[in-house]
């Protein structure tokens, strides 16, 4: 089954930027000569998001200065490489730290009442014990007039390499690195949220960058001094769990059944009992309920899923379904609420392998798959499923 969505969506095949530099400043500045128009263009595209949402003006520039100390202090080559990214476009090094801390500003906007219930990003990861490995997959969903913001990445030359996929001039979101340590991402709020902290993607960023175990890639995240919250799925061919983070905290979600399913919505009970629910967005608030109960319900149904189409399907829903995996916007809402699956992305640690699609899973855009730089495997393409 092929289902419709945005044209425009399907058709992104946005090309493979790859660096290789032992030196962050070096990577960061690869980067940035590769995506300079890109970077440019999604930063106005931000900048005009920021604006649409409403609410009080953020004085970015003195919330963007805290989250550049914060990650020296955190995460010295993680600030190194943005700065390089920076340079290489030609850009205000402001302008792309405010990329890199767009989640943690929009958390500000909500804080000072402003912004609108994100409908995003569900994530799966099963374990086969059996055949010793994990596989991920999630769909990211984002404003749909952002189509052609996101790109793979393949980086190399620091203590880890590894490919994913990220938004240009954004370090990293999601991917598997040489250690072979697999890494989703999708966010949380929480009622202490707020900007300031290190950003979730450099927490990420840093694990794809540098842990070298499942272990190292769980403390990572634990320990980073995020102020707006995200979850951040880990997987490695053994073991998978989800870190909650949140400017109170972070806590521990552990497999059920050999799957671990994530949704938006905190399932630790001390983090939930902080969580932040708006009363005008109950309908997300639903949504991402309806979205986890049927993940569950799927992966108990079906407890051993084999195979990329069987991948695809477990993330597929029907239109108008309660519990939207696959998220199609409604053209009535305003740039700001429509939200449409731009990519949906495949986790294979243990192969050292990132696949992604443009759109929703069941669309017709073809699943493309790239390997570690430096692994075993080869960079292939596969057909539309």
């Amino acid at each position: 089954m092929i289902r419709a969505q945005d044209a425009a969506v399907a058709a992104q095949l946005p090309e493979l930027i790859e660096a290789s530099a032992s030196d962050p400043i070096r990577r960061g500045e690869l980067r940035g000569r590769a995506l300079c128009a890109r970077i440019a263009a999604l930063h106005d595209t931000y900048d005009e998001l920021f604006r649409t949402v409403g609410g009080e003006p953020l004085e970015r520039g003195d919330l963007i200065a805290r989250t550049i100390d914060a990650v020296r202090r955190w995460w010295p080559e993680g600030a190194d490489e943005i700065n390089g990214m920076a340079q290489g476009a030609g850009l205000p090094a402001e302008h792309v730290w405010f990329l890199n801390t767009r989640t943690e500003l929009l958390a500000e906007a909500r804080r000072l009442g402003a912004g609108a219930g994100a409908r995003e990003c569900s994530v799966a990861v099963q374990i086969d014990a059996s055949a010793a490995s994990t596989v991920g997959i999630q769909t990211w969903d984002w404003h749909d007039h952002m189509v052609d913001c996101w790109h793979p990445v393949a980086i190399s030359g620091g203590k880890q390499s590894y490919v994913g996929m990220t938004e240009s001039g954004i370090i990293s979101k999601i991917g598997v690195n040489s250690a072979g340590i697999g890494v989703h991402l999708d966010i949380l709020f929480h009622q202490e949220d707020h900007a300031g902290g290190v950003p979730v993607h450099l927490v990420a960023g840093r694990i794809l960058a540098e842990a070298g175990s499942f272990d190292e890639a769980v403390e990572i995240a634990r320990n980073a001094p995020v102020s707006a919250s995200s979850a951040i799925s880990i997987h490695d061919g053994a073991r998978a769990v989800t870190v909650e983070l949140s400017p109170a905290g972070a806590e521990l979600v552990e497999p059920l059944h050999d799957w671990l399913v994530h949704t938006n919505r905190f399932q630790t009970p001390r983090l939930r009992q902080g969580e932040y629910r708006n009363p005008e967005e109950t309908d997300s608030d639903a949504d991402a309920w309806a979205r986890q109960a049927v993940l569950r319900e799927r992966t108990a149904r079906e407890p051993e899923i084999n195979g990329v189409d069987d991948l695809l399907q477990l993330l597929d829903s029907e239109p108008n379904q309660f519990g939207q995996l696959t998220c199609l916007p409604a053209l009535s809402e305003p740039i700001g609420r429509r939200w449409h699956t731009l990519a949906t992305m495949i986790t294979r640690p243990v192969e050292q392998t990132f696949s992604i699609k443009a759109g929703i899973p069941l669309g017709d855009a073809p699943l493309r798959t790239f390997a570690v730089p430096g692994s075993d495997s080869t960079e292939a393409a596969t057909s539309a499923h």
